[in-house]
């Protein structure tokens, strides 16, 4: 017959074998935790960046923040806030997509 308190069990041993939660124990899981939200974090950088280039700022500035974007990844978004005059007002005859408004 259908138990399914064995069947919680399996799940419980998937999910901990998917997140990497066993005989390693869950340091493997927070690494891979870490990973994914540093290459997520970076690839919205990288496009940020990129979405910047209409919008005010000098060109130096907007160089800089995708050298930024590629080499550090989510350290980018710390030059994004810090930097007033960069990625700021649209320019004209640009696209509404990113920046500040």
């Amino acid at each position: 017959m259908f138990d399914i308190d064995s069947e919680r069990e399996v799940g419980r041993e998937r999910i901990g074998r998917f997140f990497g939660v066993g005989s390693a124990g869950m340091l493997v899981g927070f690494y891979g935790f870490f990973l994914l939200l540093w290459v997520v974090l970076g690839l919205a950088a990288f496009v940020m960046s990129v979405l910047c280039f209409g919008y005010s700022g000098t060109t130096a500035q907007q160089a800089v923040g995708v050298v930024f974007a590629l080499l550090f990844g989510p350290f980018y978004w710390i030059y994004y806030a810090v930097s007033a005059d960069y990625c700021g007002k649209k320019e004209s005859g640009m696209l509404g997509i990113g920046g500040r408004k």
